[in-house]
C-alpha cells in the first residue's frame, strides 16, 4: 500500500463552522455535534494515486428547510448546503479538495426533539503520496 503520510482534514460547512467533537468548558457534557466523519485510505487504481474516502454524517437539523419555487406535494420542503473537504499535508499545503452539494427533500420544516435524522455521504479524492 502506498504511504500517504500525514494528512490533515479541513472540513468547512458554508455559513457555519461545525466541530466533530467540541466540549463546553463550563460543563462535563459535550456540545451537540452536527458533523461526524471518518477517513479511509486505499491504494491507487488506474491513476496509481492513493485514494482517500471521507465518510460523513451531518445532522439534518443543521440545515434550514425552505419551500422551493417548484412545489412538490410529496416533499414540500428542501434543505440545501455544500460541504468542502480539503486534505492538507504535513506542511499545511492543500493536496486535494472537493465540494459536495447537499440537497435534502423533507415533509416538514420542524425538527423532532431528541431524534436525530442524519444525511450521510461519501467524498473521495486522489492524492499524491505524502512526505
Amino acid at each position: 500500500m502506498t504511504k500517504i503520510g500525514s494528512l490533515g482534514l479541513l472540513v468547512i460547512l458554508v455559513g457555519c463552522s461545525a466541530y466533530a467533537q467540541r466540549w463546553d468548558r463550563n460543563s462535563d457534557e459535550p456540545v451537540r455535534s452536527y458533523l461526524t466523519y471518518k477517513l479511509f485510505s486505499f491504494p491507487g487504481d488506474t491513476t496509481r494515486l492513493p485514494r482517500v474516502d471521507i465518510a460523513y454524517r451531518i445532522d439534518q437539523d443543521f440545515f434550514v428547510g425552505i419551500r422551493p419555487t417548484e412545489f412538490s406535494e410529496n416533499h414540500p420542503f428542501v434543505k440545501k448546503g455544500e460541504l468542502l473537504v480539503e486534505l492538507l499535508d504535513s506542511v499545511k499545503t492543500s493536496v486535494a479538495r472537493t465540494i459536495e452539494q447537499i440537497t435534502i427533500e423533507t415533509d416538514s420544516n420542524e425538527s423532532v426533539s431528541g431524534h436525530h435524522q442524519w444525511y450521510q455521504g461519501l467524498a473521495s479524492v486522489n492524492v499524491i503520496p505524502g512526505k
